[in-house]
């Protein structure tokens, strides 16, 4: 409610809706009525006031006040808080900017990787899109460092390209490393480094991810990988299913490759079931994800890597449509 008048005479009460800010019904004032006080516009509850709307002359007598007050602390105080207040009225400007635009689309992709009883093993598929063209191409890397260090990036396309440039100049620039952590170490600077630049361009705060693997000291030792997350910081793990159709892979992999749920899968039985479950996802599940999955073997103490055969890759496609087929079926749902 807001009572409107000259000081004189009261002229009308006018009733504004709190939500749609349209006038809701006026009331003239009785006869014989005398005004008591004009009502400030703002938020009212019976006759108390819950807060008041600020005046364009409110706010500039608010701004001369705090500009007085900064002037008496010294030139220095006051630039400091200009400084800060033209900092903080950027940030809002790029928050509104991004809440404004929608997110470039990411491209999409399925990586997993699994430690097994004898080694790791790393794969994708192979769809890969860069504007409106759709190719088919190796996502899963190997780089002689030493000794064999697998690579699998997801991202943005342009971005997962300059990974791979940027690794190899530092490489070259470093002249060699000794283990498969001063790797990680190096792979954690670029990730972020590309984060930083192109976070806020992309409108996303995980443009990229890499996931690497490889014995601990490059020619020997255990097999093992890392995620590199996009902040920059990467963590060992045994089991993992990432990247856009990630999510969709989990609930299948882990049941199937997970080596806290099956310790005894050696490193070909592993390459055929995550074989099976990126074909899986690639077949109506997730249209990101596509092509014949590529599958990538390193074992405890042998710097030669082993591919999947396309036979072998062919072969689980073929057993993934017989047993979806079958799904109702061997799940007693039939």
């Amino acid at each position: 409610m807001l009572e409107v008048g000259t000081g004189d005479p009261l002229i009308c009460t006018v009733f504004i809706s709190a939500e749609t800010g349209s006038v809701i019904d006026v009331h003239k004032p009785k006869k014989n009525f005398k005004l008591q006080g004009i009502a400030q516009p703002g938020i009212w509850r019976g006759g108390e006031q819950l807060s008041k709307v600020k005046t364009p002359l409110d706010v500039l007598k608010e701004r001369n006040r705090l500009k007085r007050l900064r002037l008496k602390a010294g030139p220095l105080a006051f630039l400091e808080d200009l400084n800060r207040e033209r900092k903080q009225q950027r940030q809002r400007d790029s928050l509104l900017n991004i809440l404004r635009q929608p997110p470039m689309s990411g491209h999409g992709t399925l990586i997993i990787g699994a430690r097994c009883k004898d080694g790791i093993v790393i794969a994708s598929d192979r769809k890969v899109a860069r504007e409106s063209e759709i190719e088919y191409t190796n996502k899963v890397f190997e780089l002689d460092l030493g000794g064999p260090v697998l690579f699998a990036a997801e991202g943005l396309t342009g971005i997962r390209d300059d990974f791979f440039l940027l690794l190899n100049a530092e490489m070259r620039r470093r002249k060699g490393v000794d283990t498969l952590y001063e790797v990680k170490v190096i792979v954690e600077d670029i990730i972020a480094n590309l984060t930083e630049r192109y976070a806020e361009r992309v409108r996303d705060p995980n443009p990229i991810g890499v996931l690497m693997g490889g014995l601990e000291d490059l020619t020997k030792g255990r097999a093992t990988f890392y995620y590199i997350h996009a902040p920059g910081y990467g963590e060992s793990c045994s089991f993992i299913c990432t990247g856009h159709g990630g999510s969709y892979a989990h609930s299948l992999a882990k049941f199937l490759i997970d080596p806290n749920i099956c310790p005894d899968l050696i490193a070909d039985e592993t390459a055929k079931r995550v074989a099976f479950v990126i074909s899986w996802v690639a077949k109506d599940v997730d249209s990101t994800v596509g092509g014949v999955p590529q599958v990538t073997i390193l074992r405890d103490n042998n710097v030669k890597t082993e591919t999947l055969s396309d036979e072998l890759t062919e072969a689980q496609q073929q057993a993934m449509v017989a047993k979806r087929q079958e799904l109702a079926r061997v799940l007693g749902l039939a």
